[in-house]
């Protein structure tokens, strides 16, 4: 509790034997409680024999931050702590797994992190009574979306930026990122203007800095979402990719626009210039529709799922 008073992640180290893993267990159970407002645990296991001290003195400061990069988060080693020795393949396993997993996900405050592990047991065990229920009205969970299909790539965006902050270095044009007409585009552009301003923050501190607006909901649920992102020297490709996409819907949303405003003013007071634009504008509208009708007739012929090419 002292802890998370002052910083909103807390890496728990232990040896890597069956003591330290005892050891890691019981401060799982005992963080379980804190799991509230962006606050985030991880587990570190060390070699024997070695602690925090000893592994910064023999392999030096940046040796020691690149394992605490790799530190497990508390959902997996909650997880794979109560899964151990359970075949999940079969109903019995997955009934054990849900009634020992209940009890621990219950001391959970009510909150993003908590639907969250509600949701991964539900995925682990096949159980729909273990995964939380809509409510109506309500804001739509955003972890619950990933079932239902390919993940976007401004969810995405958002999501690495939350686990690496430091990507939103990468992006130049935020203005660009605004005006694509596109779901969640605000949120992503938001998020980098605040990292521009603010380039030293961490997931913690960047939750708690959105703690009371309308997106903190999303971005804790994001944040606590299992991250499965690329490795590092990939994910900034896989960054820049997220935004080329952004950037193309914005680019073909101000290309409509000026194409309409075109076609409001009559023939006769084009100049040459804008008569010219005008006819490039329309061709790129019908080659993209081409595009966009042939796409889809491929994929209903190869039996593809729609939308995922």
């Amino acid at each position: 509790q002292r802890l998370f008073r002052v910083v909103n992640d807390v890496v728990f180290c232990f040896d890597g034997d069956e003591a330290g893993r005892r050891a890691a267990w019981r401060a799982l159970e005992n963080a379980l409680p804190a799991m509230k407002g962006g606050r985030q645990a991880l587990f570190l296991f060390l070699p024997e024999g070695e602690d925090p001290d000893s592994l910064v003195r023999a392999e030096g400061r940046r040796a020691f931050e690149e394992r605490l990069d790799g530190a497990r988060p508390m959902s997996r080693f909650l997880f794979d702590h109560l899964s151990a020795g359970t075949d999940l393949r079969t109903p019995e396993g997955r009934a054990r797994l849900v009634e020992h997993a209940r009890p621990h996900i219950g001391r959970v405050p009510p909150g993003p992190y908590r639907r969250q592990l509600e949701m991964r047991l539900g995925e682990l065990s096949g159980d729909a009574s273990s995964m939380p229920r809509g409510r109506t009205g309500g804001r739509p969970r955003v972890g619950a979306g990933r079932r239902r299909g390919p993940e976007s790539p401004v969810r995405r965006a958002v999501r690495m930026l939350l686990h690496e902050p430091s990507l939103a270095a990468e992006v130049h044009d935020v203005e660009t990122m605004r005006a694509a007409d596109v779901p969640g585009a605000d949120l992503l552009s938001g998020l980098i203007e605040t990292l521009h301003a603010n380039p030293d923050l961490t997931t913690g501190v960047l939750l708690e800095h959105y703690r009371g607006h309308e997106w903190a909901q999303w971005l804790e649920a994001l944040a606590h979402d299992e991250p499965g992102l690329s490795e590092p020297d990939k994910l900034r490709g896989e960054f820049a990719d997220c935004l080329r996409w952004v950037s193309d819907h914005a680019g073909r949303r101000r290309a409509q626009h000026r194409l309409e405003a075109l076609k409001r003013r009559h023939p006769s007071d084009l100049n040459a210039e804008e008569r010219r634009e005008l006819t490039e504008l329309t061709r790129g509208t019908q080659s993209r529709r081409e595009r966009s009708g042939s796409g889809t007739h491929r994929r209903a012929g190869t039996g593809g799922p729609p939308g995922t090419g």
